[in-house]
């Protein structure tokens, strides 16, 4: 199975979405520790200098650019993987027992991922 096909199928798709969400949460935390620096009792010159490094290095303006490509993959491949889940099958259950069978941050990805969306912005 070549790669392609490989990632066309929905267990390549789950790779995909956990692939970019790992990297989405990588800038997250590094988004937190540089905003972190403001705290630091030195004026504001660590957080300069930070700001300084991320706004000219041409090596992290061009993440930037993969950063978004992967936001909108993330986002584009999350609603595709959960159309094809909703529309997989006809009629829905008679019993709904999510809180038996799923965790609470499994069931809330959406709203989660909104918020932090939301909080990135």
């Amino acid at each position: 199975m070549s790669w392609k096909s490989y990632f066309s199928t929905s267990v390549g798709k789950k790779l995909q979405m956990s692939l970019t969400g790992i990297f989405l949460i990588t800038f997250l935390m590094v988004h937190a520790y540089i905003n972190a620096q403001i705290f630091w009792n030195d004026g504001g010159e660590q957080f300069q200098h930070l700001a300084h490094f991320m706004g000219t290095n041409p090596v992290i303006r061009t993440i930037e650019i993969g950063l978004f490509a992967f936001l909108i993959l993330h986002v584009v491949q999350g609603l595709l993987l959960w159309s094809k889940n909703r529309g997989s099958r006809k009629s829905r259950y008679a019993v709904k027992k999510d809180s038996e069978t799923s965790k609470w941050y499994s069931r809330s990805m959406g709203l989660l991922g909104t918020l932090i969306l939301l909080f990135l912005i």
